[in-house]
């Protein structure tokens, strides 16, 4: 009798699993019904599966974290595919190590200091092929050379899975320059709690293990703040330590912290409260929030060219992963980097002013990063039959900038002439005060006009690795409002435009352009005739080198008339009495004092009512444009 009953609940048992076979399996049903999950294909197996002593290449985690053709695990609620490894394999992280400017740069830095080529090469590594540097490192076999890095799979996976995920709770501590703390113990460390152990340490030899501290901007700092020591022509130190580039710490000094906004919340796409199921093969919890691996940051033209060799590169992206990381770095730099305005002020028989305003956006300086980017404002003024009256921030057929002075073109805070362009970028010097590109040689900048995030302080406690320097430390409205305060963010640029008698109507077209890899910049490094650097030239010269256009607006000006300016407003009377300026407004008010020049001699706010102002021993036409709210009245007194 008992044996039938065994019979019976076999059979039932078989019945069952006969009648749910080949059901649909939606990921929820999947959980919350305890199936297991339905077999999965792989796209491709182009990804290094590799081991070393301490770590895994991508192609490890790619198994279970990768894209799931059976569209069950790593897709969103619209069955988008967000799998962390697609999204990541083709950004400048993935390909840190591959990138062929790196090479070219590092070829540079080693035949510039063939003495030091060895330390040069370890310390590069350690953020462009971390997994491999700091494997030497543990094993005790470091130095970790250029040649070693060729012939290492999970080196050249660049800033590869494990290079953010294996850094250790206290690892924090000291983030700088590549020095990073990996755990040597094989345990990977992930922003949820109770993960599931065991098939991971199963299927990779890993444990993986809660971390929030990856989280956290620090986590970027290690290889987003760089400083370097220098060199003389000898190759011998001279104890200067330059910054060759400190974008964590120009966060720190942002206001940014402050409202909880990390590294991560911009440059990681966040799904917010979606749930995720994030391991194919695994009945793991679904979690959120979940921040895809995009990782998008400003370098379309790296991005362009490496999807143009990948096969002469050894890329593992394909075309169209590489596509989609164009796509999203143009969004972040068109939408997401810099907000423009631009205010015509006056126009007179000759010229005509205007203001341009610039807000950074970014959570960092505009540009950040190496030092070779650089952004920059073009302004054109032209009739409307197509003759130019004014132009500055053009190009030749190189893309090099034209009218730039030797060393470099300073900061302005007015521009009066079409051989003047304001460029915001960062100037390196070497010991002797003349400007290099090569970056053991760079002892100080002269120049660094990058625009501040909102909140930054000449005053804060990073100040010596996020100077300003240059004109721009004297600019009364570069990071500074009407008062005088910190912290703006912004940048306020104003043109005297020379109309050469004409008084018709202007066509203006203001423009902001930015530049990762110049002209200027890699004509040292194509000198130098490195193996790397000519593989890189050769890409360079076919590449797609246009300037990225962050902003850009067309505003029409009428044609100026004789008519004589009046000398009142409904909001306003602007007039001398005697060696004063007397101001009556009705609103609080903002006000600038020009030459007809368009040099500004004073500024001035305050609030509603009557105000008189000296004016100092200047003798002329002036001119007054004031704010108030958000008109902008103007007014010409003469002084005799």
């Amino acid at each position: 009798m008992r044996l039938v009953l065994y019979w019976f609940l076999l059979i039932g048992i078989l019945i069952v699993g006969l009648g749910t076979w080949g059901a649909p399996r939606h990921a929820s049903q999947r959980l919350s019904a305890g199936y297991g999950p339905p077999p999965v294909v792989w796209a491709d197996t182009t990804l290094p599966s590799a081991y070393n002593l301490y770590f895994a290449a991508s192609g490890v985690c790619r198994k279970c974290h990768g894209r799931d053709t059976a569209g069950v695990a790593m897709v969103d609620a619209f069955g988008q595919d967000v799998n962390v490894v697609d999204d990541w394999r083709s950004t400048m992280m993935a390909n840190a190590a591959k990138d062929p400017f790196w090479r070219a740069q590092l070829s540079m830095e080693t035949a510039t200091f063939p003495q030091q080529a060895m330390q040069i090469e370890h310390q590069c590594t350690s953020c462009h092929a971390p997994l491999g540097h700091y494997n030497a490192h543990y094993s005790g076999t470091a130095p970790y050379s250029l040649d070693q890095l060729l012939g290492d799979a999970v080196g050249l996976d660049g800033v590869s899975c494990m290079a953010c995920h294996s850094q250790a709770p206290d690892s924090l501590s000291v983030p700088h320059s590549g020095f990073l703390r990996l755990d040597t113990l094989r345990r990977i460390y992930g922003p949820y709690s109770e993960p599931l152990v065991s098939p991971m340490l199963t299927a990779t030899s890993f444990e993986p293990v809660m971390g929030l501290h990856i989280k956290r901007a620090e986590a970027c700092g290690s290889c987003h703040s760089l400083l370097t020591h220098t060199l003389d022509d000898s190759g011998t130190p001279t104890g200067h330590v330059f910054v060759e580039q400190a974008t964590w710490h120009e966060w720190l000094n942002s206001s940014y912290p402050a409202q909880q906004v990390r590294c991560q919340d911009c440059h990681m796409t966040s799904l917010g409260k979606m749930p995720i199921d994030i391991a194919a093969n695994s009945n793991t919890p679904f979690r959120q929030p979940f921040y895809r691996h995009d990782l998008v940051g400003a370098n379309v033209f790296m991005l362009r060219l490496m999807k143009d060799h990948i096969e002469a590169l050894g890329l593992t992206a394909g075309p169209q992963h590489f596509q989609k990381t164009i796509d999203a770095t143009l969004h972040m730099l068109q939408q997401r980097s810099i907000q423009l305005e631009v205010h015509p002020l006056w126009r007179t028989l000759d010229s005509a002013f205007l203001q341009v305003n610039l807000t950074n956006l970014a959570g960092h300086k505009l540009p950040s990063g190496y030092p070779s980017r650089r952004m920059w404002i073009s302004c054109v003024a032209s009739t409307p039959g197509g003759d130019t009256l004014f132009a500055s921030g053009m190009w030749d057929s190189t893309f090099a900038l034209k009218h730039v002075d030797w060393p470099f073109e300073p900061h302005y805070d007015t521009l009066t002439a079409t051989g003047q362009v304001q460029i915001y970028e960062l100037v390196m010097a070497d010991a002797a005060g003349m400007p290099t590109t090569v970056l053991k040689s760079a002892a100080y900048a002269l120049k660094d006009n990058r625009i501040p995030p909102l909140g930054f302080s000449m005053e804060h406690y990073t100040a010596d690795t996020t100077a300003i320097v240059g004109n721009a430390l004297w600019d009364r409205n570069f990071n500074r409002d009407d008062v005088g305060v910190e912290g703006t963010g912004a940048d306020q640029v104003y043109y005297r435009l020379a109309t050469q008698g004409y008084t018709g109507p202007i066509i203006l077209t203001v423009s902001v352009w930015y530049q990762a890899v110049p002209p200027e910049w890699v004509a040292p490094l194509f000198d130098m005739y490195t193996q790397e650097a000519q593989l890189f030239a050769s890409m360079y010269e076919n590449a797609h080198r246009m300037p990225i256009a962050l902003r850009d607006t067309t505003l029409y000006l009428p044609a100026w008339t004789a008519t004589t300016q009046p000398q009142s407003q409904p909001l306003a009377k602007c007039y001398l009495v005697g060696e004063y300026l007397s101001v009556e407004v009705r609103q609080p008010w903002h006000m600038r004092i020009y030459t007809l020049g368009g040099q500004c001699l004073q500024q001035a706010s305050g609030p509603a009512g009557h105000t008189q102002m000296a004016l100092g021993a200047f003798r002329g036409v002036l001119v007054i444009v004031l704010r108030v709210g958000s008109q902008h009245l103007t007014f010409k007194v003469v002084r005799l």
